[in-house]
């Protein structure tokens, strides 16, 4: 779970970290949620079609409970 409340914009290089730390996670079986994005960042997401494999939630809340079923 990678909550990027905090996160206000985010540009190539973000993006190209988030692919490398997603492709890690899934290398060892594991999976990457965000959680808690701005409207910002996730139209940047949205846009390129990263939501297509990558869970969003809106809260750890949320993401939590997903995890845990």
């Amino acid at each position: 779970m990678l909550n990027l409340a905090q996160v206000s914009f985010m540009g190539s290089s973000g993006i190209g970290a988030l692919l490398v730390l997603v492709e890690q996670f899934q290398e060892q079986a594991g999976t990457v949620r965000l959680v808690a994005l701005s409207p910002a960042v996730h139209s940047v997401v949205t846009l390129l079609n990263l939501d297509r494999f990558l869970t969003i939630d809106p809260t750890e809340g949320e993401a939590l409970a997903e995890l845990e079923a």
